[in-house]
C-alpha cells in the first residue's frame, strides 16, 4: 500500500477492494504508524471501490487507538457509492471524510 508524508500527515493510499482479506494488512499498517508514534494519518480511498463491514471495522477499531495517542486517522476521495454507505451507516459521525487528501491534510492544522 503505497504511503506518503506531507506535512507531518502520512498519507494511505489504498486500492481496490477493502474487505475481510484486505483490512487486515490496513489494520496492520495502521497498528505499525501507532507504534512508530505517526497519530496523525490520512486514508485516501481514491481508488477503492468497495469496503466490506470488515474494512469498515478496521477504521472505526482503529480510532480508539489513535486517539488514545492524541492522534486522528481521517478519510479522503470516497465515491459516491461507498459515501452513500458510509452515511447509511452513520459513520460520518466517528471518522472525518474529506473530498481530497489537501483537504484532509489541511484539516490538521
Amino acid at each position: 500500500m503505497p504511503s506518503a508524508i506531507r506535512d507531518d500527515v502520512m498519507v494511505l493510499s489504498l486500492k481496490g477492494s477493502l474487505d475481510s482479506i484486505t483490512s487486515g494488512q490496513v489494520e496492520k499498517t495502521l497498528t505499525t504508524l501507532l507504534e512508530k508514534r505517526m497519530v496523525r494519518v490520512v486514508i485516501s480511498l481514491d481508488d477503492v471501490n468497495y469496503i466490506s463491514s470488515a474494512g469498515w471495522g478496521i477504521f472505526i477499531g482503529m480510532l480508539k487507538n489513535f486517539a488514545s495517542r492524541k492522534g486522528e486517522l481521517k478519510l479522503a476521495g470516497i465515491s459516491k457509492d461507498i459515501a452513500d454507505i458510509f452515511n447509511l451507516l452513520e459513520i460520518k459521525d466517528m471518522i472525518a471524510c474529506y473530498r481530497t487528501i489537501d483537504e484532509a491534510v489541511r484539516s490538521f492544522d
